[in-house]
């Protein structure tokens, strides 16, 4: 059964970090349903949240992402946790 997941990842705002984090995604066969970046003025980090479905094990996309260069921190959305596991996701 796909779920849907809303993942945060904070990155240090350097060329190309978009790209390798969607080739990631992209190989680990996880569906890409929307993404959206923000970069804060006077900080070189930039929050990126991606909302991804796929049947695999989104635990270990999580560690795959963690393991990337320029990548800081990478967490689940607990509003998306909620609604997979009430059924709504």
């Amino acid at each position: 059964m796909k779920t849907q997941s809303d993942l945060t990842i904070v990155a240090k705002n350097s060329l190309g970090i978009l790209e390798r984090i969607l080739r990631l995604v992209r190989h680990r066969r996880f569906i890409l349903n929307n993404v959206s970046a923000h970069c804060e003025e006077n900080s070189n980090a930039v929050n990126i949240r991606l909302v991804v479905e796929s049947d695999r094990d989104l635990g270990n996309l999580m560690l795959q992402l963690q393991k990337l260069m320029d990548v800081i921190e990478v967490r689940q959305s607990h509003e998306y946790q909620l609604r997979n596991c009430l059924g709504y996701g």
